[in-house]
């Protein structure tokens, strides 16, 4: 039996999940086309050969599905209960959340950029995260609500210490400030 890779991004995306389990509630997101189709048994008034293999599927009348998410989607999704200060009513709201996961690897899309941008903007918590510690800074607020730059590669894979070291070392240098630790690609 194999060892499971705990750097992937189905692993870290569990262990955030079970970390976050009494802080957020987080629904698991897919984004794309999948198939579906008449799982009927057919029949034939001859005999013909079709060759499955494992693990294929033979769907009869099969047609196209989309998920209805649009490409960019986080990986994950939900809300954050947030209490309203006392000049704002002093009333609790659902917060909406995002994480696009990553592996310590993964490069990070324009489009998924483009959603972090609006949710951010739209005033929810959005961010990329390669750890449980990404994770909780976002969906707690402690990310910076730097824009990401669409085009660009740099820094697309870097680790979140990495990217925080750059980053505040560019800002302090009175260098244009570029993306946060929560915010890298």
């Amino acid at each position: 039996m194999s060892k499971p890779d705990h750097d992937s991004e189905h692993a870290i995306q569990n262990a955030i999940r079970n970390a976050l389990v009494d802080e957020c509630h987080l629904f698991r997101a897919n984004v794309g086309v999948g198939w579906q189709g008449v799982g009927r048994p057919f029949k034939t008034p001859y005999p013909i050969t079709v060759d499955i293999n494992p693990g294929d599927v033979l769907l009869r009348q099969a047609r196209p599905f989309d998920t209805g998410l649009p490409p960019g989607f986080a990986d994950t999704f939900g809300w954050v209960p947030v209490e309203i200060t006392p000049d704002m009513v002093g009333k609790t709201f659902a917060m909406f959340i995002g994480l696009e996961i990553k592996s310590q690897t993964g490069a990070v899309r324009d489009n998924q950029i483009a959603f972090v941008n609006a949710v951010n903007r739209a005033g929810g918590r959005a961010g990329f995260a390669r750890c449980v510690e990404d994770a909780q800074d976002i969906i707690r607020g402690n990310h910076a609500r730097i824009n990401l730059q669409s085009g660009t590669t740099q820094d697309r894979t870097a680790v979140a210490g990495q990217a925080r070291t750059r980053t505040a070392r560019a800002a302090t240098a009175g260098a244009p400030r570029g993306r946060s630790g929560n915010h890298r690609g």
